[in-house]
């Protein structure tokens, strides 16, 4: 954890310095590097968490419906807090309604619950990733853009399933490549998100705050309501309660950012929110 700390905290502190220093550099080169990260950094690392995951199917219909049920609670308060602030809609509403379901939620849930908690997050991972690039892109696009954007993400997503549910084996040569690949992809858009947050204005860090605080504190309050009337082995409710319970994910920058929808927003809540969730939720979990 303290390595995925630090490197957070590297990588967002160095995009913030790029900010100040290039950012005439940083507005030509962040055009480029989303679409590269659209189209080839996040189908890829759909595809090799989806196909490399070990998935146990055991507890999939409970932990798939909550993190549903989760999805829609962060829309609807989406919507009012659309309406009560006079914010866009889909400014607001990927860093509200999605959470980081993967990159910090996997080392966070081994570190907290151990590694079997592992297989409901993974589960969970599974829903967020399919709602995120299809739900998701259809709410924050504007009513002009095309939906098929979202097909490349929802292809890898599909056929990285399809590969883990036959079994087939990835050629190493293509493995090494797509690891290598994808070690550059977390990086890369935490920069952009550093250089993001050197343009913030205090009423977006404001907003950013209020996001986070509905992300994370709705997630949690929903499924801790629903978890405790539930049957299931306390390891699996604290797994969902949990990822439920994460800030937003890297991702709704990529989106909002490829979609024209404030990503300041999205930059700030994932900041805050990831610096909260590292520091605070070891103390408190597991809470079942």
């Amino acid at each position: 954890m303290d390595k995925i700390f630090l490197s957070i905290l590297f990588f967002i502190g160095l995009g913030i310095i790029s900010g100040f220093l290039i950012s005439s550099i940083m507005r030509k080169v962040s055009n480029l590097l989303i679409e590269l990260i659209f189209y080839l950094l996040i189908p890829l690392f759909i595809f090799i968490n989806l196909s490399t995951s070990k998935v146990d199917t055991s507890n999939i219909i409970p932990t798939s419906i909550i993190s549903w049920l989760i999805v829609g609670e962060g829309i609807i308060l989406s919507i009012f807090f659309s309406k009560i602030t006079k914010t866009p809609f889909r400014d607001i509403v990927l860093p509200i309604t999605f959470m980081n379901s993967a990159y910090l939620n996997f080392p966070l849930q081994r570190f907290v619950l151990g590694e079997d908690a592992l297989s409901t997050a993974i589960i969970y991972n599974l829903n967020i990733t399919f709602l995120h690039f299809t739900l998701g892109i259809y709410l924050v696009k504007r009513k002009n853009e095309n939906f098929y954007k979202a097909f490349i993400p929802l292809f890898a997503g599909i056929l990285g399933l399809m590969w883990n549910l036959f079994k087939f084996q990835i050629p190493n040569i293509l493995f090494k490549t797509g690891i290598l690949l994808k070690n550059y992809f977390i990086p890369s858009m935490l920069i952009l998100i550093g250089w993001q947050l050197s343009m913030l204005k205090v009423k977006q860090i404001h907003f950013g705050i209020i996001v986070t605080l509905l992300r994370m504190g709705g997630g949690f309050l929903l499924s801790f309501l629903i978890l405790k009337n539930l049957k299931l082995e306390n390891l699996i409710k604290n797994s969902i309660l949990l990822t439920s319970s994460l800030p937003s994910a890297v991702n709704t920058f990529i989106l909002t950012k490829k979609f024209n929808a404030n990503p300041q927003y999205s930059s700030s809540s994932i900041f805050i929110g990831t610096l909260i969730a590292i520091l605070l939720y070891p103390l408190i979990f597991p809470i079942f």
